[in-house]
């Protein structure tokens, strides 16, 4: 259990107001589910199948997975290995995002302690 190693405070999740109704109870599995692709955070960008979604996947399919909810939605999340990272990808994204980057809790994965 990776989360077992790890601060589960080192891990950050930012929700859509969607994916934070179905998945709120979820996060420690979120955060299990970052930590085993050695990311920092992830943050939910959309549901499978939202068409806005295609040409973020296919440029960049490492840095985006998936988590299914009990309710039937196949949420994306954003990856993101650092904090530089993630303020990148927030920066064209609103306030939330912007703050859920700078205040994530490790500067990068080379942070965690699972990995070490």
């Amino acid at each position: 259990n990776l989360l077992a190693d790890e601060e589960s405070a080192n891990i950050a999740v930012l929700h859509s107001e969607l994916s934070n109704e179905e998945l709120a109870e979820f996060d420690e599995a979120l955060k299990a589910l970052a930590l085993a692709y050695r990311a920092i955070g992830l943050a939910c960008v959309g549901v499978n199948g939202d068409r806005e979604l295609g040409e973020a996947l296919k440029a960049e399919p490492s840095r985006y997975t998936y988590f299914p909810a009990p309710a039937g939605h196949t949420f994306i999340f954003r990856l993101v290995s650092s904090r530089d990272e993630a303020r990148e990808w927030a920066a064209a994204r609103d306030a939330e995002a912007q703050a859920w980057a700078e205040g994530l809790p490790l500067r990068s994965a080379d942070e965690l302690r699972t990995y070490h």
